[in-house]
């Protein structure tokens, strides 16, 4: 209630009779003095909110220049170093990283702490599995993709952001583009149909609430399977391979938007048919100008019939 509108009420009350003038004046300097006190409560958290955003950025450049520090001092002498001293360096960033983020954590629980803290701990992944990497003698990859799983995925859980659901993700991919590599198959034009797959269950998975921020699952569910595509598109051995995979997400896309309104599967649907088909003319017809200018011609009367509909349920 503005002071206008609590001035006019109190009048009315007076000039009824329900109370009396001092009765009113009390009330007034009542709502007075807590309208102040609202005031100076209301500007503490801006306060606040300003030093956590600039303690988010301080740690975000603190962390990078931490990283990159390292990385330039041990540019030179990286390869004079045993594999045990390329081992305890890597750990000790890690361990700082994952120490930093710990005690951030512990400060309380905000947005801008999740952020900082998910950083932090991926940073620490990362530094983890190099030092793990360079460490073990044989299926380095494998090996080291684990453990940094592990620990991306115990910081995800602890801490549910979508920096650290990224993380998440990408050790996740990197595990098992790093198995299918151990097994031989990575180079194998079927190997981009267990990504298909994964991709699908990460979709699952966000769908069901198992994983949080699930238009972010979408999106990098939706966005792997169209880079499985590509890459089995660019395999000119198996090119049908890609093809079948952009027909696919381009069904599946266009499916899942019509169920729920969320855009990565539209984006991924409409990306799909529009390169799946682009480069089906241009490499199986050779860019025949007919054709062209039929997809031209399609495209045109797609535009305008969506134009017409909009505006038919506008009306």
């Amino acid at each position: 209630m503005s002071a206008d509108a609590l001035d006019r009420a109190l009048a009315e009350l007076i000039g009824t009779g329900e109370i009396s003038p001092e009765q009113g004046a009390r009330l007034r300097d009542r709502f007075h003095a807590n309208l102040t006190l609202v005031d100076i409560a209301d500007a503490k958290p801006t306060e606040k909110t300003k030093r956590a955003v600039l303690g988010e950025i301080g740690g975000y450049i603190g962390g990078g220049f931490t990283l990159v520090a390292v990385l330039l001092i041990l540019g030179e002498s990286w390869r004079n170093l045993t594999d045990f001293g390329r081992a305890l360096t890597l750990g000790i960033l890690a361990l700082i990283f994952f120490v930093v983020g710990y005690l951030i954590h512990q400060g309380g629980r905000s947005t801008t702490r999740s952020r900082l803290v998910a950083t932090l701990a991926l940073f620490g992944a990362i530094a983890i599995t190099g030092c793990v990497g360079v460490s073990v003698p044989s299926y380095k990859a494998p090996i080291a993709f684990t453990v940094g799983l592990i620990a991306a995925a115990i910081a995800y859980l602890r801490n549910r952001t979508s920096v650290g659901h990224i993380g998440f993700y990408g050790f996740s991919l990197a595990l098992l583009a790093a198995l299918l590599d151990a097994m031989k198959v990575l180079v194998d034009s079927q190997a981009i149909f267990v990504f298909v797959l994964f991709a699908a269950a990460w979709y699952w998975l966000s769908s069901r609430g198992w994983i949080g921020e699930k238009v972010l699952g979408y999106a990098l569910a939706s966005a792997t399977t169209f880079i499985s595509g590509e890459i089995g598109f660019a395999n000119s051995s198996h090119r049908w391979y890609g093809y079948l995979i952009l027909f696919f997400t381009a069904v599946m896309g266009f499916l899942l938007y019509s169920k729920a309104r969320h855009w990565p599967a539209l984006v991924a649907g409409v990306a799909a048919l529009t390169f799946g088909v682009g480069q089906l003319v241009a490499e199986t017809l050779h860019g025949a100008l007919g054709v062209s200018i039929g997809l031209l011609a399609a495209g045109l009367a797609l535009l305008g019939a969506s134009a017409y509909i909009f505006r038919s349920r506008k009306r």
